[in-house]
């Protein structure tokens, strides 16, 4: 669950004008999806997949006052592999860096103002381990998280220029610590990002 959060948001008379973005759905899309629907609520403006029951498995939610919320359930979900509960590594990070991007693209059209905060919330990860690597080459980790609701470190926006994989960094080892490793692999000793593609 990724919450994109404005401080002038606590402002309860801030609203915003989201016709500019609504009729460009693309930059609110969800983060995983394979085609998305979009309509406007009473809240603002929701995007969303559905799987071939009807079922929804990813949404994103702008609200009226610039708070985004964003909600994936199924690919960066944890998943059974060969037996055991793990969440892919590499994959989960890409697409929250890349979601990320997207999401603070639209609000700065918006015009919202900085500072921005972005929040991680993992639920339902008690038991599941972290896989390091990729494709064949993917191992699960030795540690298991410990309990079922992870809140992970806040990250501040305070340049639209800033890149998310940098303000992101403090997030995704907080993740790995959860999962016994001191931080993540996807980052070099200088704390630059490591590239890679998604699994």
């Amino acid at each position: 669950m990724l919450h994109i959060i404005p401080i002038i948001s606590f402002n309860p008379a801030q609203r915003y004008e989201l016709n500019k973005i609504t009729s460009h759905s693309e930059k609110l899309e969800p983060m995983v999806q394979f085609g998305f629907h979009s309509r406007h609520n009473l809240d603002g403006f929701l995007t969303y997949s559905r799987d071939k029951e009807g079922k929804s498995y990813s949404y994103v939610q702008l609200f009226n006052n610039g708070i985004i919320e964003a909600v994936e359930g199924r690919y960066l979900g944890p998943r059974e592999n060969e037996g055991n509960l793990s969440i892919r590594g590499t994959s989960y990070e890409l697409k929250l860096i890349e979601s990320s991007s997207i999401y603070l693209s639209a609000l700065k059209e918006l015009n919202v103002e900085l500072p921005i905060f972005i929040f991680l919330t993992f639920v339902g990860v008690k038991g599941y381990f972290m896989s390091v690597g990729q494709g064949m080459f993917e191992e699960r980790g030795e540690y298991e998280i410990d309990r079922d609701i992870l809140l992970l470190p806040e990250a501040i926006i305070e340049n639209y220029d800033t890149a998310p994989e940098d303000v992101l960094k403090p997030c995704f080892d907080a993740m790995w610590n959860a999962c016994g490793f001191p931080r993540s692999p996807n980052y070099d000793d200088a704390g630059k990002r490591i590239e890679s593609k998604s699994n």
